[in-house]
Parts: structure tokens; sequence; C-alpha cells
């Protein structure tokens, strides 16, 4: 049975033109704040090349369609790997929040990887 959270995780996947490798997990929250996490992967093997084929330009292309949005991220260093992070100020901000594909997202975490290069 789909559920309207699903239901909503396809729709963002359809806004940001991505495929996903397998269908979108949901999760409750676990605090007082009730929400839930949508978990899936992103299938980016149709793509023809990504140049340079790192972390941050994978990621690039992942947001390409989401306006607006300012993720923000510690950084690794290393270029093959990084978590990009959409967040509310305060999680306690209901209804104060940058609209992202859908009214109901709140926040988004996109965690990327890249192919080790020799």
């Amino acid at each position: 049975m789909r559920t309207r959270a699903q239901a909503i995780a396809e729709e963002v996947l359809r806004k940001m033109d991505v495929t996903a490798g397998a269908e979108p997990r949901v999760t409750p929250s676990a605090g007082r704040v009730r929400y839930w996490n949508i978990l899936t992967d992103l299938d980016l093997s149709g793509l023809m090349s990504i140049t340079p084929d790192d972390a941050p330009t994978r990621f690039k292309y992942v947001i390409r369609n989401l306006e607006g949005a300012q993720f923000t991220s510690p950084g690794t260093g290393d270029g093959n790997f990084g978590l990009w992070q959409l967040l509310p100020d305060s999680w306690e901000m209901a209804g104060q929040y940058r609209e992202l594909s859908h009214p109901a997202v709140r926040a988004a975490g996109i965690l990327v990887s890249a192919p080790q290069t020799p």
C-alpha cells in the first residue's frame, strides 16, 4: 500500500527529475516533533558523464531543479563523499520554512558518494 509520505516523496523526486534506485522507505520520527523520513538511493547510471566525477558535482546535478534551495555542508576534503542539508532554523518553528518542491517537506539531507579514483 502506498502511503501519503511515499506519494510526496515520489512527487519531489519527479520535480527533481531523478530516478529512485529502489522504492522510497518511510520511517517515523523518534523525537517529540512528529515527522517522517524518506530514505532512497538515486539511480544516476543513465547519466552520460559527470565531469569532474566527484561528490560536489553529483550533488549539483541532483539539486539542479530545486531553485532557491540553500543546502549547507561541513565538507569532507577529498571530494568523494559529502552530506548536504537543508534544515529549518529550529524544528519548533512550525510553518516558518522554505518550501522544497512540496509544502510538506520541511528539511532535507542528501548524502552523495562518487567513485574512488585510483
